[in-house]
């Protein structure tokens, strides 16, 4: 019975490390619908500006496998943002709790132009982290923790380092929250006692031969 209680408390901890603050548009569909290669926002470059989206940027949205920025399949959808130099992608978003967050993404870089491309990521103007992206396909990555209160904004922010013509492709973002130590102790505890009882339960069931 023991063996249960913990494990069923364990289990019930699970569902936190899925956010209830969220990120609209992380995979920049709704900005990119429409565009045939890519866009920026306010610049006739492309297909033209961007649509409105969650967004605002100063950078802009490419279409997966675009040849103008290098053939990249996009990580999630048919779209994915840009960071070209010194540019921005940002949102803002309503914390639906108090918690501990980090922010998920991936990154990818042009295979044709550039180089090495380097970006910041901030939340209400504090850096939680600084990236850079390589050549290749999307690789995912993750922000440090940073706190929030319920029903307090947060702006989100994406901000290339200026470094001549480089660009950084973001896609797949999404906030998930950050389980506090002790509730990873529990769930850690919670699913030993229940490789112990599966043990014990299989040394119980034996067959007799005559």
């Amino acid at each position: 019975m023991f063996v249960r209680v913990i494990a069923a408390a364990a289990l019930a901890i699970v569902p936190i490390m899925a956010s209830a603050s969220t990120i609209v548009d992380g995979s920049f569909e709704a900005a990119g619908t429409g565009i045939a290669d890519y866009c920026y926002d306010g610049l006739p470059y492309g297909s033209g500006p961007c649509p409105a989206g969650a967004w605002g940027n100063a950078a802009g949205v490419i279409r997966s496998g675009s040849g103008a920025w290098g053939g990249t399949t996009a990580a999630d959808g048919d779209y994915y943002g840009m960071l070209q130099g010194g540019q921005v992608l940002s949102q803002t978003f309503v914390a639906a709790e108090t918690a501990g967050l980090m922010l998920n993404w991936a990154d990818a870089n042009r295979t044709n132009n550039g180089g090495a491309h380097s970006y910041t990521v901030t939340v209400n103007g504090a850096t939680v982290g600084t990236y850079t992206s390589g050549f290749g396909g999307f690789v995912a990555k993750s922000s440090a923790k940073f706190g929030v209160v319920s029903g307090q904004s947060y702006t989100v922010a994406y901000n290339g380092i200026v470094d001549g013509d480089t660009t950084s492709f973001i896609d797949s973002v999404s906030l998930a929250t950050v389980p506090e130590p002790a509730s990873w102790a529990l769930l850690i505890t919670g699913f030993g006692f229940v490789g112990l009882a599966r043990r014990r339960r299989n040394k119980r069931v034996g067959v007799n031969f005559a």
